[in-house]
């Protein structure tokens, strides 16, 4: 699926790890819940994308767009490649998983109120 265009797709809850998505394009697609443990996400854009309560553990994210992507309850434990600057264009709260060294400080310390449920 390298390189596909998902836009706005509907895959929650669904399992993609390990999915080979380099490139793709996953513009305000809903991901809430998706299973990406591993995923090769290297360049992939994820602008808008709803990724609350997804799991990014070890996924890699070189050069991934997540600008207004939200993470909100997203576990991003171990993802290669991630940094610091992406996060800051991401929505994020006390409920998303990363390393302390990486999380943005204008992510709220507390569960945001207004986030956008996961509901399907």
């Amino acid at each position: 699926m390298e390189g596909a265009d998902l836009s706005g797709a509907h895959l929650e809850g669904t399992s993609l790890r390990g999915a080979h998505l380099q490139d793709a394009t996953l513009w305000g697609a809903h991901l809430q819940g998706v299973n990406l443990w591993g995923a090769h996400l290297q360049g992939v854009n994820l602008w808008g994308a709803h990724l609350q309560g997804a799991w990014l553990v070890e996924a890699h994210l070189e050069g991934a767009i997540l600008r207004e992507a939200h993470l909100e309850g997203a576990n991003l434990g171990g993802a290669v490649g991630l940094t610091r600057e992406q996060l800051a264009q991401a929505f994020g709260d006390a409920t998303t998983k990363v390393a302390d060294k990486l999380r943005p400080a204008h992510w709220p310390a507390y569960a945001r109120p207004d986030k956008p449920d996961n509901a399907k």
